[in-house]
């Protein structure tokens, strides 16, 4: 309140300014100003309606006065920032769980307005803190159940009741036979299926342990681990099924009647029952039948299954021996064994589904439609066709042949889009109906994009060793650069000139089938990818006894991008050890295989400006003797 007045002759008004002398000079008493507020302190906690904050508390001024904070990050707020809280209390709860706050700097300021005078202080108060990232809580009810005739267990637990995390980190384990905890990150939700068989283990025993914790923000912020559970119930255990032979399925002369026999496993116990599957070439293996284990080993399907096979059809068949829950593993599938239809002639019925396989540019205004014909009904005579542009909505139909043939069993015929689009490289939407004298079949209805880039052909293999393969195709037009793909990973990218058209994966393991896949790419486009090619590599050389592979954990090693840091498990034998790892992104120099060998001690980390950004680093370690006896890799690891 404003206690200084003037006379004006009649009567007392009050002043804008007052002044009084000190004995030197005049020194203004009215008004002051709004002083700077003083801070207490600040806190970073969970607040009940607020969720993690910045709590801030400062003293209040002798008069009336509003209060407004706020912050900003990395700098020092402004004014334009203490808007986000107005109160006339000492404190105020600043929302700072973003995670994009977490492990920087934020700047929580407030300032003081005078409400008898609309008057802004002209110093802002400000404090700063680094933000830590709430540690999590520790996951509860961890529940661990062997999953029936499988390597797996199935892992359940409560989820965290921390505000902020990022997933959780599993771990298994044989902890009375003194074996290593194996490590699954990045597991998103609340269940896992843990399966020995990735770690190179035949299966869990009762000395089996499994426990979880919370992942925060940040390299290590991690809950405590959860109370630790083994799987079970393990019930008279017994040794897995063998494997089913001399599965053989037979037509009935003439007719689509289907019986198979077999002879049960030589190895593992009577099974209880099989498991029979069959399946029409090329395409997915039709529902399981169940049959009971009976000792006559035969069983007729039923005669609808194969009503509409025609000449030629050809079918896969397999079995499996099963045991009950809680006995052991089943057995594996048995080998494949193939039936071709005879002397059933045509059905006398409108064709059945065909499958479109794909849309290619043909010419300058063609392009190519591929499509594989119908498994059954009567020959097809002609194809409905009706070609959209997706990009104009424009569309046109016309009458195909059906019995242009593609030399790998296709159907094809190049369509002028010129009417549609005039250029090949849109995005089409196919429809074709097969037709035949019985009518018409279902309608496909796909849509296909049409790149500039052409895919990589003639995908071959070249030198094949016991864990490498040369992957050679012919060159594409307009392509600066190729990326190989190995089992869906990138394994490698080739520019042109300086690689051309072939490149070497390895780190591969030996004796397995591999399947590769190339792309073609030009700039910021990627052609699609090459047919796949199937690789089988030669089996490892005999070299007496080697030191067994150790177990091997690898992650990025935060918070630094361009880091990886591997550990593995000692081996009784070994000198020293040695790495191979690949990169697998274009991207910088990562890429390519790199070997470092006579590593001392149980750990590696790599540092490197030829890393790229999100790139997937895949590494193995071997163990070495005194000798330079290089022992068993290690399973491949991955590291993003």
């Amino acid at each position: 309140m404003n206690d200084y007045h003037v006379f004006n002759g009649s009567t007392w008004m009050p002043a804008a300014e007052a002044y009084k002398h000190n004995g030197q000079a005049w020194e203004k008493v009215w008004p002051l100003g709004v002083p700077k507020v003083k801070i207490l302190s600040v806190e970073q906690k969970e607040v009940d309606g607020v969720g993690f904050a910045a709590v801030l508390k400062w003293e209040k001024l002798q008069g009336r006065y509003d209060y407004h904070a706020g912050l900003h990050v990395e700098s020092p707020p402004t004014i334009g920032d203490l808007h986000a809280y107005e109160t006339p209390e000492d404190t105020a709860y600043l929302f700072i769980g973003n995670p994009a706050y977490f492990g920087k700097t934020v700047y929580v300021g407030v300032v003081a307005q005078d409400l008898n005078t609309s008057t802004w202080g002209t110093e802002i108060a400000w404090v700063s803190i680094v933000v830590q990232p709430p540690t999590p809580e520790a996951p509860t009810d961890l529940k661990a159940t062997l999953t029936p005739g499988s390597l797996t267990a199935s892992l359940t637990w409560a989820d965290s009741t921390s505000t902020f995390f990022t997933g959780y980190e599993v771990q298994g384990g044989n902890v009375k036979g003194g074996s290593p905890w194996n490590t699954a990150f990045n597991v998103s939700g609340s269940t896992y299926e843990f399966d020995t068989s990735q770690y190179g283990l035949s299966g869990f025993g009762e000395s089996w342990e499994f426990r979880v914790r919370t992942k925060g923000f940040g390299s290590n912020s991690y809950s405590p681990w959860s109370s630790s559970v083994r799987p079970g119930p393990f019930t008279n255990p017994v040794q897995p099924q063998g494997q089913v032979v001399d599965v053989k399925p037979r037509q009935v002369p003439g007719e689509r009647r289907v019986s198979v026999t077999w002879s049960s496993p030589t190895n593992g116990v009577t099974p209880k029952r099989y498991i029979l599957q069959c399946g029409r070439s090329g395409y997915a293996w039709s529902p399981e039948f169940t049959i009971a284990h009976d000792g006559s080993n035969s069983y007729e399907f039923p005669e609808n299954l194969f009503v509409d096979e025609r000449d030629g059809a050809l079918w896969n068949f397999r079995m499996r021996a099963m045991n009950d829950v809680g006995e052991g593993l089943n057995g594996g599938w048995s080998t494949n064994e193939q039936l071709t239809f005879r002397g059933v002639g045509m059905p006398d019925r409108p064709p059945g589904p065909l499958k479109l396989v794909s849309v290619e540019r043909g010419g300058s205004t063609t392009i190519n439609i591929r499509w594989t014909p119908p498994d059954y009904g009567g020959d097809v005579r002609t194809n409905q066709l009706r070609l959209t542009n997706v990009g104009t909505g424009r569309s046109r139909e016309t009458t195909l042949s059906g019995d242009t043939h593609h030399p790998n069993g296709d159907r094809q015929s190049n369509v002028s889009v010129s009417a549609v689009g005039g250029s090949p490289y849109a995005t089409w939407r196919v429809e074709l109906t097969p037709t035949n004298d019985y009518g018409d079949g279902p309608t496909a209805d796909q849509q296909f994009t049409v790149n500039r880039l052409a895919s990589p052909t003639n995908l071959r293999a070249g030198a094949v060793t016991h864990d490498s393969v040369e992957i050679l195709w012919d060159p594409v037009e307009n392509a600066t650069a190729y990326a190989v793909f190995s089992n869906g990973l990138m394994r490698g990218f080739t520019p042109v000139p300086d690689a051309g058209t072939h490149a070497e994966v390895g780190a591969l393991l030996p004796d397995t089938e591999h399947v590769f896949q190339v792309v073609s790419v030009f700039n910021d486009e990627v052609s699609e990818g090459s047919e796949v090619l199937a690789v089988h590599t030669a089996a490892a050389p005999d070299e007496g006894l080697m030191l067994p592979a150790p177990v091997v954990k690898l992650e990025r090693n935060k918070p630094a991008w361009n880091k990886w840091q591997a550990s593995w498990t000692a081996v009784d034998g070994a000198a020293t050890y040695r790495l191979k790892w690949t990169g697998s992104t274009p991207e910088g120099g990562g890429h390519g295989d790199h070997t470092l060998p006579d590593v001392d001690g149980l750990s590696y980390q790599y540092t490197g400006t030829d890393l790229a950004w999100n790139e997937t680093v895949t590494c193995q370690v071997a163990a070495v003797d005194a000798t330079g006896k290089e022992g068993e890799w290690s399973l491949p690891q991955n590291a993003v």
